[in-house]
Formats: structure tokens, C-alpha cells, sequence
């Protein structure tokens, strides 16, 4: 069951500690107490800024959310969710160790947890696939995002409910997003399938602002990282773009 670890690799001494492993109840994937780890494949995971811990979530009918200590491999906290949620297929984590998820259910229903695994709130998604959520990195800031199949949403785990809004593309071209990233004055990327990174902002906070052309083919990966956004994409190519200059 190597798909249900997770693996913290230390670079310079080449070694690893594990999240999981060890003996189950029933070697059965879908019977096996998911107490302390998971017991099937693990879908998604997610480290906050500090690299200090760590979040993953794994699929089958009722999945489970695990927080843990990214350098011992300890489990913080466990989030179970309900049958036919089918499986976690996105998750990120904040700098207050806040958890946003979203499932494979038929309304891609999306959560949100405190630190120590809480429910703030559950909402549906889209009726459409999600495939990333990703956190504002603006320091204070609990709003996040949901990327997808011709869409995104905007939450705020600060407001009751959520506060889901739908982003408004503003003449810019509507396209699906494999991917989602924040910088820290609050501005939201995500990696369209045409190629291009769309910036979201404005005065609402959900209005697309532009778009910059990365890709030939879909943009599958972005990162902000210390003022410059990273991009991954079909063409096989790997961007360093500064947000400034848009270059």
C-alpha cells in the first residue's frame, strides 16, 4: 500500500520518514481503520509556507483528510468526510494551518477547516470537475480559490457560509483551469487550458484582470514563490515570470 504513504525525503542526507505504513485491521482498502493514516491512495497533498506541516487526502466512498508533521511524519489531526464524497481531489493549507479541500462528489462539495480539523464550513462547488484550490497568501487574508472546468469561485472562510463568489472573466477568453496560486497582495492566479495565466483581483476581488501567454497548450502547474510565478506546462516548458513586468 506504498500509494497511501506519505514520503518526506531529507536532501542532504538522502534519507526519508513516512506519513502511514505499518499493519491494518483488514487488508481490505475500503474496510481498513483509517484512524492514524490513510488506507488507499493518497490524491493530493499540500505543505504550508513554513514546511513544517503537511496536508493529504486520499480517495474511496468516505475519504479521509490527514494533517501532519512534514519533518517526523507524526499525525496532527484527522478530517473524515462523508460517504460518496468518492475521493479528495484538491487541497492546500494556509499559514494558520487552515484547510480548504474539495471532493469527487457530483457537486464537488468544497470544506474548510481550523487547525485542529474542525469543519468551518462545506459547500457545493460546481457542478463541474474542480482541480485545484489554493489559499491567499496575503497576510490576514482567509479567502481562497476553486479552479475548474470553465469556472472559478471565491471564498472567504472569515465570512459565514463562505461567502462563495463566481469570477468574472471581463472579455477575457472563458477556459478551464488545471491549476491555482495567490501572491501576497491578494491577487489570484490560475493556469488556463489555452495557455495563458489569467490574473484575478479588481476592486469585487474576483474580476479577471488580464492574461499573460506561458504555454503553447495547457498551463498544468503555477506557483508563487518570493514575487515570481512559476509555471508548468504541455509544451514540456518550465516559466519564471515576474508579476510586474508580466515577463
Amino acid at each position: 500500500m506504498t500509494a497511501a504513504l506519505g514520503v518526506i525525503l531529507d536532501v542532504p542526507s538522502n534519507t526519508q520518514k513516512f506519513f502511514g505504513g505499518g499493519e491494518v485491521d483488514n487488508t481490505a482498502k475500503n474496510r481498513a481503520k483509517d484512524t492514524e493514516h490513510h488506507t488507499d491512495d493518497i490524491m493530493c497533498i499540500s505543505v504550508n509556507a513554513s514546511r513544517d506541516t503537511a496536508v493529504s487526502g486520499q480517495s474511496g466512498a468516505a475519504p479521509t483528510i490527514f494533517m501532519w508533521d512534514a519533518v517526523t511524519g507524526d499525525k496532527k489531526c484527522r478530517m473524515k468526510v462523508a460517504k460518496g464524497a468518492r475521493g479528495i481531489t484538491a487541497v492546500d493549507i494556509n499559514a494558520d494551518n487552515m484547510i480548504c479541500a474539495v471532493d469527487l462528489h457530483n457537486d464537488h462539495n468544497v470544506y474548510c477547516y481550523d487547525r485542529s480539523g474542525s469543519m468551518v464550513f462545506k459547500d457545493k462547488g460546481d457542478q463541474n470537475k474542480i482541480h485545484d484550490v489554493a489559499w491567499d497568501q496575503k497576510p490576514g487574508s482567509k479567502r481562497f480559490c476553486s479552479a475548474g472546468v470553465k469556472h472559478i469561485y471565491f471564498w472567504d472562510a472569515a465570512q459565514s457560509g463562505g461567502d462563495k463568489t463566481k469570477g468574472l472573466y471581463r472579455g477575457a477568453e472563458q477556459t478551464s483551469f488545471a491549476c491555482a496560486t495567490w501572491d501576497a497582495d491578494g491577487k489570484c492566479y490560475t493556469g488556463g487550458a489555452n495557455g495563458d495565466v489569467y490574473i484575478w483581483g479588481g476592486e469585487d476581488g474576483r474580476s479577471c484582470e488580464g492574461t499573460i501567454k506561458a504555454h503553447k497548450g495547457f498551463c498544468s502547474a503555477i506557483r508563487f514563490v518570493n514575487g515570481k510565478l512559476y509555471t508548468g506546462g504541455k509544451d514540456g516548458k518550465v516559466n519564471v515570470i515576474d508579476t510586474n513586468t508580466k515577463q
